[in-house]
């Protein structure tokens, strides 16, 4: 592992094995799926659904283990619904004022939406507005990005980076 890689063995407890940045980078350049570490899999797509199913988060939000499937559809469906949104609206609006300020817009939505999320409202429909947020700002992130990404590039790489 040479010195500016960084072991990821501290993500899950259940990890058998190290795994440095440069395999998951070797593997990704490769076009070999991640899934062959599925403890990062885990870890990465089960962090809200972890949150969620916390005692301490189901106390301050008010809500019961009857209620939980409810909550877990509509914090994952109303994140997807702003990212969904926004994906047509931040189309013409990088057409009009440029990718690079609608990356910076699009990031501070998002941070919004994370703010609000990590401040402890104590309110269910707070909770679910922030994931509608941070949505909007993820769904104009993923147009815009790739487009930028492809405009800045070189020629010869410019249809690897959107598609």
């Amino acid at each position: 592992m040479s010195s500016c890689d960084s072991a990821v063995s501290y993500l899950s407890p259940s990890f058998h094995k190290t795994i440095s940045l440069s395999e998951i980078y070797h593997h990704n350049h490769h076009k070999q799926p991640l899934q062959s570490y599925p403890q990062i899999n885990q870890h990465l797509l089960g962090v809200a659904g972890g949150v969620l199913t916390f005692k301490p988060f189901m106390t301050d939000f008010h809500y019961t283990t009857a209620e939980k499937t409810k909550v877990n559809s509509l914090t994952v469906g109303l994140e997807q619904l702003g990212s969904f949104v926004s994906c047509m609206a931040f189309y013409p609006l990088a057409t009009r004022f440029g990718r690079k300020y609608c990356i910076m817009g699009s990031t501070l939505v998002f941070l919004i939406g994370a703010i609000i999320e990590t401040a402890n409202t104590t309110s269910l429909p707070g909770w679910y507005a922030a994931r509608i947020i941070a949505g909007m700002g993820q769904g104009g992130l993923s147009v815009v990005v790739p487009m930028y990404c492809a405009e800045v590039c070189i020629i010869a790489h410019q249809f690897v980076y959107l598609y």
